[in-house]
């Protein structure tokens, strides 16, 4: 092997060694970055289930609420239903009492 080609092996075990290091630390940032975005993703649910269970008693008595509401409007209804009104006689009433 002649001195031309020793340096270029040399060269080439040089770089080869270069990109060797550049590769393990791409390799450890990927896997850093990954645990992060792992963990980043567990912090995300962990806080949802949390405040969900902070939320909840608010949420049933919200609920309890919107319940008590639509049983008032179903009773109205239903009274409005059974009651019949003569428009006529109210309006006699009214003309009554424009008329004293």
């Amino acid at each position: 092997m002649n001195e031309e080609e020793k340096a270029l092996l040399e060269e080439s075990i040089k770089l080869s060694r270069e990109n060797n290091k550049i590769l393990r630390g791409m390799r450890r940032d990927a896997r850093i970055e990954r645990f992060w975005h792992f963990l980043k993703w567990i912090v995300i649910i962990v806080a949802t289930i949390w405040s969900y269970y902070l939320i909840q008693p608010y949420l049933e008595q919200l609920q309890g609420a919107y319940q008590n509401i639509q049983d008032a409007k179903n009773a109205v209804s239903d009274i409005q239903g059974k009651v019949q009104v003569d428009t006529s006689q109210i309006q006699n009433f009214f003309n009554n009492l424009k008329n004293n």
